[in-house]
């Protein structure tokens, strides 16, 4: 199964407010909120991107306890992987 992943872009934090109000009308709540940091790596040239690569650094804040996850993805058609690895 693939993943499917919608990013949604919010205009302002008031918006960002109303939205999470209004979800909490309909039954959501907060399960855990966490801080994220992602960093995504690549060349000047994009040369990774361009690969079929991506390479990020995430940092996860969750109340006092911190982890970092490099993550490697490689796109199903990638080329020249063995100049990566």
């Amino acid at each position: 199964m693939r993943e499917c992943e919608i990013k949604i872009p919010l205009a302002s934090t008031a918006f960002s407010l109303e939205m999470l109000y209004s979800l909490a009308r309909l039954g959501a709540y907060l399960h855990d909120a966490r801080e994220e940091i992602d960093l995504v790596l690549d060349t000047g040239d994009f040369a990774m991107r361009n690969a079929g690569l991506l390479l990020r650094y995430r940092r996860v804040k969750f109340n006092t306890d911190s982890r970092i996850l490099v993550t490697l993805k490689v796109s199903p058609d990638a080329t020249s992987q063995d100049r990566w690895f």
